[in-house]
């Protein structure tokens, strides 16, 4: 057997065993039929109408084929419409019909898959509604726009002058080739459309970064979607060592989330795999959070952010629209469920157990409130 394939396969076992094991405990024969019967276990959200708001939207939820398993959001979203007594239709979104079916709702939900076929047709469906048929659209046209694509998300938050993490992308052979002469080693190389840490590679030096690179500006590079390629982009990343977690700060509102990711032994990565530790969050982390949030004017964002043990500051690696969710509980201090509140320049720590599926609904519904 090729012994790059040999340390490939060992790496991803050292990566991928731990994680399998914790959510095999965490979820043991747990399937998406036993959900109901767990949604109550988190507090009823229920939305306060303006006085002015003299109609109740009607809602189109998107089939539910289209969102399974263990992380489905639509249990959550329809627990939202039942206890808040809306009109709301299942809408068959893959079918050829599907613009008609849209023509009697205000507002269309839809927790599209992450893998690039659905998301392509996510993108091209939430566009045509939000920017043709003008009705409000969960997630919102922009949110989906940089949804699970690496590049797009890094153009945004430089261009807010975020503290991201140090990035080249090029889609110039030449240019890269340049870059990859000066630069220092390690890097990270990133598939623009993956997700935890999928498609993730430490690059440690100079002929490996150029191999990758003339794989991808000839016949392209083979990513972890067997039937796309990489083509004519290249994505690097400065790493950043001595880090032992990412920290993840979701941020619906003003109200505010998260967990840190522990990365495993003998690997760089901490998404994904499920080494969690749920405990307080620093407000600095919570702030970074709230800029991003307000510069992307997103409702409702997971942050994924990292600190080296000599840095002062942390540095956004990425976003995200949707996160992976199994538990009403995405926030623990000092052993209470809870989410912390921004208000008057403070965070104030509020206990519960909370479903992020059912607020992201409900800031929708403001925004169609105007």
């Amino acid at each position: 057997m090729d012994p790059v394939k040999i340390r490939r396969c060992k790496r991803f076992l050292a990566y991928h065993l731990p994680w399998l094991k914790n959510i095999t405990d965490h979820l043991r024969k747990q399937t998406i039929n036993e959900m109901p019967e767990k949604l109550d276990d988190a507090e009823e959200i229920i939305f306060t109408w303006e006085e002015t708001c003299v109609r109740r939207p009607v809602i189109g939820l998107v089939n539910k084929d289209t969102d399974q398993g263990r992380y489905a959001y639509w249990p959550r979203f329809e627990r939202f419409l039942h206890n808040n007594n809306l009109t709301y239709k299942i809408i068959s979104i893959e079918h050829a019909n599907w613009v008609e079916q849209l023509q009697d709702i205000d507002i269309l939900v839809w927790r599209p898959d992450s893998n690039p076929a659905k998301l392509a047709e996510a993108k091209t469906k939430i566009h045509f509604v939000s920017s043709i048929l003008k009705k409000v659209t969960c997630p919102s046209d922009i949110d989906l726009w940089y949804y699970e694509d690496k590049i797009r998300q890094y153009y945004l938050l430089a261009n807010y002058q975020l503290p991201v993490v140090n990035t080249f992308i090029s889609h110039d052979y030449k240019e890269t080739l340049e870059f990859l002469e000066q630069t220092k080693y390690p890097l990270i190389f990133k598939e623009n459309i993956a997700y935890a840490s999928n498609g993730v590679v430490l690059v440690t030096n100079k002929r490996q970064a150029q191999q990758i690179t003339k794989k991808i500006f000839n016949q392209g590079y083979k990513t972890y979607w067997q039937y796309l390629l990489q083509k004519n982009v290249v994505y690097f990343q400065d790493f950043i060592p001595s880090c032992q977690y990412d920290l993840r700060v979701i941020v619906i509102g003003e109200y505010f989330w998260g967990y840190y990711r522990r990365v495993p032994p003998r690997d760089f990565r901490a998404s994904g795999a499920w080494n969690v530790d749920k405990r307080g969050l620093p407000s600095t982390a919570m702030l970074l959070a709230r800029r991003v949030k307000q510069a992307l004017q997103a409702s409702f964002l997971a942050v994924d952010m990292i600190k080296a043990d000599d840095a002062s500051e942390y540095q956004i690696i990425e976003v995200s629209t949707f996160i992976q969710i199994i538990s009403a509980e995405q926030l623990i201090v000092d052993g209470e469920p809870g989410r912390y509140l921004y208000q008057d320049g403070e965070f104030i720590f509020q206990k519960g157990r909370f479903w992020i599926q059912e607020l992201m609904l409900a800031e929708t519904i403001k925004l169609w409130q105007g």
